[in-house]
């Protein structure tokens, strides 16, 4: 068993932190005869301005748009200029902001069609990083994370046990049979895929309507091709959800830190089973003694379908067993975060001009750009009684900042926003985009 040690300590007060690459000392409780003690570290340091929920509303409104088919979030999934960690940033605040708003299901749904009408063929459906499957991958963890506990009971069990599923030959130990270690691997993967089917109805209602309108679309596309409906579903479900939990179930909080390399292997091998199944398909002759278990995935496809159909039986589901979520998440903050996601990334939307519905998002964006400076402005300054507090998300550290202000002055500053936004200018927010402020992204250090 592997033990934490401590090597040391440091104590960085982050209001004091300079741009570009520092060094500081590592405090040691005994000094090392072998030297100082090198730890290279990556600190993002961000200041975020949150404004009154009230500020934020005609642009959420504008943003989360259902009449024009969520207009500015498809501009953002579907412009080249977006990729990497921008897109994962924008969908995943994407659906916090729309989940909060009560129409995640439809929001997400509208990105996943546009997959399935723009995909070259059945090979390449929802098999890039398109910004629809980034954001159903958010979504299932954060309103299913609790249908993975159905898992708990098979991976304590896998731990407790340590039957031995290797099929390597290479790999077996003269006193392992072959033949009792595929059986022990059929047996787990039995009450593995048996656990997932029972849940069934553990799936939150929300998560469902998706997959309905996934299967239906897909289903529409493809008429001749009577497995990729299900696919398309299972490509998510369990492809990105189920197996990956199987595979790494730490990382899910459904095992200890360590566990033996048996356990590891014997996690792998039930989820290479499972993706199998997933994919409608089988092992080959050559892949090491696996394709003796197709039987049970032949078997098994059957119920596999049945599962599906429940989860993808109706645009309007209920039951009362299904998971429900109730987000926890500082909404204001959420959108302060989107704001300054706009700021870094203002080109797909400038390149979308001249639309109009484009220029009043622009505008009403540059308004929200303006308080937010004004706000920052005064917190540097230290002319103003804002509550400051500070708040860690390792390995980011973020200074928020959040408005107070008293009733008048809101009000004041309400009527001076109205004429900010009738006298709205291009030139001034390209010009604002370009400058330092509103600086939200403070700086990055090594």
């Amino acid at each position: 068993m592997v033990k934490h040690t401590q090597l040391g300590q440091l104590l960085l007060d982050l209001n004091s932190v300079e741009l570009g690459e520092n060094w500081y000392p590592l405090e040691t409780a005994k000094k090392s005869k072998h030297g100082q003690i090198d730890i290279r570290l990556t600190i993002i340091f961000r200041e975020t301005a949150i404004l009154p929920s009230d500020k934020y509303t005609k642009l959420l409104d504008m943003l989360l748009d259902l009449s024009s088919n969520f207009k500015i979030i498809m501009i953002i999934a579907t412009s080249k200029r977006v990729k990497g960690k921008e897109m994962i940033e924008f969908s995943q605040l994407f659906t916090k902001i729309a989940e909060f708003r009560g129409i995640a299901p439809a929001m997400v749904t509208s990105l996943l069609l546009y997959d399935v009408q723009n995909a070259e063929s059945v090979e390449t459906l929802f098999r890039g990083n398109s910004m629809g499957t980034k954001a159903l991958d958010f979504y299932m963890k954060l309103v299913a994370s609790r249908w993975l506990d159905c898992l708990r009971p098979i991976v304590q069990n896998i731990l407790a046990t340590e039957f031995n599923c290797e099929a390597r030959e290479g790999k077996l130990a003269p006193e392992d049979s072959l033949d009792s270690n595929l059986k022990n691997l059929e047996n787990y993967f039995t009450l593995t895929i048996q656990a997932i089917f029972a849940s069934v109805r553990e799936c939150p209602i929300s998560l469902r309507k998706i997959c309905y309108h996934i299967r239906n679309a897909v289903q529409e596309t493809y008429p001749d091709d009577p497995i990729v409906p299900y696919t398309a579903v299972t490509g998510f479900i369990f492809l990105r959800f189920f197996v990956p939990a199987i595979m790494t179930p730490k990382l899910f909080g459904l095992a200890g830190e360590f566990y033996t390399g048996t356990a590891d292997r014997t996690f792998t091998l039930v989820a290479s089973l499972v993706q199998k199944l997933a994919n409608f398909s089988l092992f080959e002759p050559h892949e090491a003694h696996l394709d003796r278990i197709n039987p049970v995935l032949e078997r098994e496809q059957e119920n596999l379908k049945k599962f599906l159909h429940v989860i993808c039986d109706s645009p309007h589901p209920h039951d009362e067993k299904a998971i429900s979520f109730k987000n926890a998440f500082d909404i204001d903050l959420e959108v302060a975060r989107l704001c300054r996601q706009f700021s870094d990334d203002l080109n797909p939307l400038l390149d979308a001009l001249p639309a109009k519905y484009i220029a009043s998002f622009l505008g009403e964006l540059d308004v929200v750009f303006e308080e937010m400076k004004f706000l920052l402005k005064k917190f540097k300054n230290q002319q103003t009684k804002n509550r400051l507090y500070t708040k860690s998300e390792n390995p980011h550290e973020e200074i928020i900042v959040r408005s107070t202000r008293g009733k008048e002055k809101d009000e004041r500053e309400k009527r001076d926003s109205e004429k900010k936004r009738r006298s709205f200018s291009l030139d001034r927010l390209k010009k604002s985009h370009k400058s330092s402020a509103p600086k939200l992204s403070q700086s990055d250090n090594d």
